[in-house]
């Protein structure tokens, strides 16, 4: 084969992306439970995201030309890492020694916040891990009687709504939370961002320099994802649970890692066969927001558009006794809070979030049962959820979803 014209200094640096693929791909396979045909698949999917992550995260955006990036996660498309199918989450990237103006209008929405952290992957992970990530909810900015704001993002004091950046970091991520609880109902705010320096902006296209570094960050971010948000999820959850299935444990990781100091997360490792049903009960949240939701093996979300595969308080049926129940079983047993495990089961992960509480709830308890016997193990006033009902729920829930998105 001729070679190239990309020179030895690229060509290195492309060498050492390539040595990371193949390193997240030894680490994908070889995960405890890889040898399962579904989890193969899964794996499938989660390595090929990981690529196409490397570029939208790392290479495509522009400190320079910052915008908040609604589609870094979207469902069906980007659903790995375990995010909430309740957020409408947006990434900005900004360099942390330049000031950022950032404006709009607030929507309707549970709670709006802006977290800023260090850029997964921007050095190695011993040195990442000592950066600190801050939360700024909007419930404690100034905001105009019409909803409007403005908020200063930058290394320097402004006095009214600032976000403090970090001039050693030239790469920073604004991760913002904006929750939906009615998803029929609630609507996005508009969020605008643009530099304000007054140097010129930096020209789009990136010279070899600055693509050899970027190239270096790409490898240290998919390595980074790979590792640590398949360990701190699934991995440490199992281990949590001592080893065993159907068990609740609080998941504690660190803020930098993508997390919420706010939140409260409760993790389980599941095992269900197409027979069986889990019923998970639990006090009822006094929390700003609640939920459970699912994911596979490899923090990839159960499809929540088309399927019932979350809940959150809006959403909730709460028994007369005031108690919160659901069902997770592959066969719907025709009750309200029926949780689908599509494409996760017979191995998946639950997640119970409380975001914005005095006191959280603690660990919701577990009983597996046939999934005949579901109706008997549960309080005699449940209702019952018709085929053709729940059909009407389904369509009606995929609209209010992609709703959300833009479609």
């Amino acid at each position: 084969m001729t070679d190239t014209q990309m020179t030895p200094a690229a060509k290195a640096a492309w060498g050492s992306y390539l040595e990371a693929l193949e390193w997240i791909r030894e680490f994908i396979f070889t995960r405890e439970f890889a040898d399962r045909p579904l989890v193969k698949e899964q794996g499938n999917q989660f390595l090929m995201q990981m690529q196409a992550a490397a570029y939208q995260w790392i290479i495509a955006p522009r400190v320079d030309y910052p915008r908040f990036y609604r589609s870094i996660y979207e469902p069906m498309v980007w659903n790995f890492g375990l995010p909430s199918p309740d957020y409408g989450y947006r990434w900005a990237f900004v360099d942390g020694s330049q000031t950022y103006k950032i404006w709009g209008k607030l929507g309707k929405y549970c709670f709006l916040d802006i977290q800023l952290q260090p850029l997964f992957g921007s050095v190695e992970e011993a040195e990442f891990m000592k950066l600190p990530t801050s939360f700024y909810p909007f419930d404690k900015m100034e905001i105009e009687a019409d909803g409007s704001f403005e908020i200063v993002a930058s290394p320097d004091y402004h006095p009214g709504n600032w976000i403090q950046t970090d001039p050693a970091q030239d790469r920073m991520a604004l991760f913002v939370r904006e929750c939906f609880n009615d998803w029929e109902n609630e609507r996005p705010s508009l969020l605008r961002i643009e530099r304000v320096g007054v140097s010129p902006p930096r020209p789009i296209q990136w010279d070899e320099a600055e693509f050899i570094k970027n190239v270096g960050h790409a490898a240290r971010f998919v390595k980074f994802i790979v590792k640590n948000w398949i360990g701190f999820a699934f991995d440490l959850s199992y281990k949590n649970q001592g080893r065993t299935f159907n068990s609740f444990a609080t998941q504690v990781v660190p803020a930098n890692s993508g997390v919420n100091t706010a939140a409260v997360y409760h993790n389980m490792v599941f095992s269900l066969e197409p027979d069986e049903a889990l019923i998970i009960e639990s006090e009822v949240p006094t929390s700003t927001y609640w939920s459970f939701c699912l994911c596979d093996r490899y923090t990839q979300l159960a499809d929540f558009t088309y399927h019932q595969s979350s809940l959150n308080g809006h959403q909730a049926r709460i028994g007369s006794d005031g108690k919160f129940r659901a069902v997770l079983s592959q066969k719907d047993p025709g009750v309200p809070n029926w949780l689908d495990p599509v494409d996760t089961a017979p191995l998946g992960l639950m997640q119970f979030r409380q975001f914005f509480q005095e006191s959280a709830v603690g660990l919701p308890s577990v009983r597996k049962v046939k999934v005949e016997e579901v109706r008997r193990n549960l309080p005699s006033d449940t209702p019952s959820i018709s085929p053709e009902e729940r059909a009407r729920q389904l369509k009606d829930r995929s609209w209010s979803v992609l709703s959300l998105y833009g479609y």
